[in-house]
């Protein structure tokens, strides 16, 4: 039925993919999709359902959109193509908006960057965009950070957009990429200050 109305309407899918046990899928019920301008954004541009993902229909959807965590939203086209994935739930009204209308932006959706990534991979900015959206749906590839940051001299890893993806994607202590910057401490510092030390820290 949610794929006959997106047809019929011209308008992409929106899935809230929750549990009955997840407390913040609760929470972004009871005060996110009960915001008005939330409501208005996503009632006027997309077909909106919700899927319990451990009953019915939703155990499969679970299988079809591999979903690991909850809650879990989805933005999909008439044809099933996943135009953005957002885990967790984020206490800002607005980025809930933000995300939906990325989704719909033919040149900042998950399928742009996925087509796209090695013509913009040496391009820090647009970069930034391609992990900033990979992160949003639990998708990042350390093998995808450690070549990107492979391919600049580590003074170049400061840069706004380069710190941003570092502290975006890099997580694990035992990565060349963290023991690099390690090793560097001052060149980050500098840039940085005090934010860098805490990342280092954390």
């Amino acid at each position: 039925e949610t794929l006959e109305a997106s047809k019929a309407e011209d308008k992409p899918i929106f899935v809230d993919c929750y549990t009955t046990w997840c407390g913040p899928c609760k929470w972004m019920t009871a005060n996110i999709f009960t915001n008005n301008s939330v409501a208005d954004y996503f009632n006027e541009n997309y077909i909106a359902v919700k899927f319990d993902m451990e009953k019915g229909e939703g155990i499969e959807l679970a299988k079809q959109f591999k979903i690991r965590a909850y809650p879990t939203l989805i933005f999909t086209d008439a044809k099933e193509e996943i135009l953005f994935v957002s885990v967790g739930a984020n206490q800002d009204p607005k980025s809930y908006i933000a995300n939906a209308k990325q989704a719909l932006n033919p040149e900042g959706n998950l399928p742009y960057y996925q087509a796209n990534k090695d013509e913009i991979f040496d391009n820090p900015k647009k970069m930034f965009g391609y992990f900033k959206t990979m992160s949003s749906a639990n998708m990042v590839s350390q093998s995808d950070v450690d070549a990107y940051f492979k391919q600049f001299p580590v003074k170049d890893w400061a840069s706004e957009s380069n710190w941003e993806i570092i502290t975006m994607t890099v997580r694990d202590g035992n990565n060349e990429v963290f023991k690099t910057i390690v090793a560097n401490d001052k060149i980050f510092i500098d840039k940085h200050g005090n934010e860098a030390s805490d990342f280092m820290a954390n």
